[in-house]
């Protein structure tokens, strides 16, 4: 009984620690479309482009694709105040034009609490049966959130 009071004490603060878990991961509100076609993100950049808000911040940006076949999904983890927006390409496989494209896209990242947040934008890029294929890093920048 001893020895497991000394080892519960000793496993404790591992516990309670907010490292040793996986980052907490949610669906921003997105919108993707191809870029300078009805329903696309007017702002959209490349690099991408980001404003605060009081308790948000909105991501703008461009994510090139090898053709315009593919489909485009948002995910953003959250580890204390490190968030990480994953924007996704997935191709949908079967014959499609050969030309390049670039679809333009908006991340509204809300729920905020005010303070100071280091958010990175990565763009992936998913082959037609859901493996990442590739990752590039985009942006990396700390953000005063109001």
């Amino acid at each position: 009984m001893k020895r497991l009071r000394s080892l519960l004490i000793l496993l404790l603060p591992l516990a309670c620690s907010s490292t040793t878990g996986p980052a907490d991961v949610s669906h921003p509100e997105f919108v993707a479309a191809l870029a300078n076609t009805a329903g696309a993100p007017s702002n959209a950049t490349s690099p991408p482009t980001v404003h605060v808000s009081p308790g948000r911040i909105d991501v703008d940006g461009i994510l090139p694709t090898p053709t315009p076949c593919y489909d485009l999904t948002a995910e953003l983890g959250r580890a204390d105040r490190r968030l990480t927006l994953t924007v996704t390409a997935r191709d949908r496989g079967g014959v499609c034009i050969q030309v390049l494209a670039n679809f333009a896209y908006a991340a509204k990242l809300d729920g905020l609490e005010s303070g100071l947040y280091q958010l990175t934008v990565e763009h992936a890029y998913e082959d037609a049966r859901g493996e990442i294929r590739r990752t590039v890093t985009v942006l990396v920048e700390s953000v005063a959130v109001p």
